[in-house]
């Protein structure tokens, strides 16, 4: 079976183009946003997104062996428990407001605001990264502008799927269950299917509800994992859609979305408000 990406889907989408065909498996392709650089196709390759960006469903739980379906929903609900009740905790002299992440960029500062609340599993694996460091040297490496006037796209970053610094996936927080959008600055989850989220997140650029999840389209109507917002910064998250990018990395419809040079991410970590 063919599969195609969620930046093949949303330039179809975007030049209203029919994509009952070009998506064999529903309104949601099979990438679904994971950056496909690295362990994509199941080897490392550095140079993310440029030569490696396939899109293989499993491959981000293959190294969990022979686990069956089941057995692997419960352990990521697991995951999702465990790290939950630290990652939330509380930060002494801080109120129980939502929690904030300060991500320090070469193009200047975004402040998240996350709806811990709603997307209580996604929020806490994020804020796992963050309490890590696995998130300090990490980068934003694609930048996909669908429309550039107004400027409608998204951003992605994270740690390029290295191994070394991911930690397990995550069960998907359906939009359906948590309530919560893909807006403008609206954070959310990169992943091939539901349940193999990690490390790398994206960050719209305008209104772009067709990420939510639809029980009335076919296939992975899943959607991404939503998880809160951009409140400070929006004009950096601006700034980096709008940089520089190569003009050969990338594959199909993803040429020319690769940053060059990708945008460091000096630092993450939680303030408080």
């Amino acid at each position: 079976m063919k599969y195609v990406t969620i930046f093949q889907y949303l330039t179809w989408f975007w030049r209203g183009q029919d994509v009952a065909n070009p998506r064999p498996i529903g309104s949601l392709p099979a990438a679904l946003l994971q950056p496909g650089c690295g362990q994509a196709v199941a080897k490392t390759r550095p140079g993310c997104g440029q030569d490696g960006a396939k899109v293989l469903p499993n491959v981000a739980i293959r190294s969990w062996g022979r686990l069956g379906g089941l057995t692997k929903r419960a352990a990521l609900a697991g995951v999702g428990a465990m790290i939950g009740a630290s990652a939330l905790a509380q930060i002494p002299g801080q109120t129980t407001a939502a929690p904030r992440v300060a991500l320090k960029t070469a193009l200047g500062d975004i402040i998240m605001e996350l709806a811990a609340d709603k997307a209580p599993i996604t929020c806490a694996n994020f804020l796992r990264y963050v309490a890590a460091g696995r998130y300090n040297g990490a980068v934003f490496y694609r930048a996909m502008k669908l429309v550039p006037d107004p400027l409608i796209g998204l951003v992605q970053g994270g740690v390029e799927n290295d191994p070394a610094r991911s930690f397990p996936p995550i069960a998907h927080e359906s939009t359906r269950v948590t309530g919560l959008s893909h807006k403008d600055g609206t954070i959310s989850m990169a992943r091939f299917a539901p349940g193999t989220a990690t490390s790398e997140i994206f960050i719209c650029v305008g209104d772009i509800v067709s990420l939510d999840a639809d029980p009335a389209q076919p296939g992975d109507n899943a959607g991404f994992a939503a998880f809160g917002r951009v409140v400070e910064g929006m004009d950096v998250v601006r700034a980096i859609l709008t940089a520089p990018v190569s003009a050969t990395a990338g594959e199909g419809v993803m040429k020319g979305q690769m940053l060059d040079p990708k945008v460091t991410i000096a630092g993450a970590k939680r303030i408080t408000t």
